[in-house]
């Protein structure tokens, strides 16, 4: 996998309304047009191939290259699959990182 000086880790979070809710903590990777956060059923893709084979949905744009960001995971998602996050370059299509999602 591409991982171009990527850190940071990615619990998700019951709400009190009982939503999902994702937390990306201390995330740092290195800026691109186009970036998006897939959710993927792969434990941890180790490469763009994995990436794009595993069931994943496109989640999200990306909100920053930089800092703690908070997405609501939609109410119809099957969380119990969920295994990791996927940060996606569409330009290029690749997996730019990955990160196996914690409680």
């Amino acid at each position: 996998m591409t991982d171009v000086g990527s850190s940071g880790c990615a619990p998700k979070y019951q709400l009190a309304n009982g939503r999902l809710a994702l937390r990306m903590e201390g995330f740092v990777t290195e800026p691109n047009t186009d970036l998006f956060v897939w959710l993927s059923e792969a434990r941890r893709p180790r490469n763009t191939k994995a990436a794009f084979r595993a069931r994943h949905t496109e989640f999200a744009g990306l909100k920053s290259t930089l800092g703690d960001q908070n997405y609501l995971l939609p109410r119809d998602l099957d969380a119990s699959k969920l295994r990791s996050i996927v940060i996606w370059c569409e330009p290029v299509q690749i997996a730019y990182t990955a990160a196996t999602l914690t409680r």
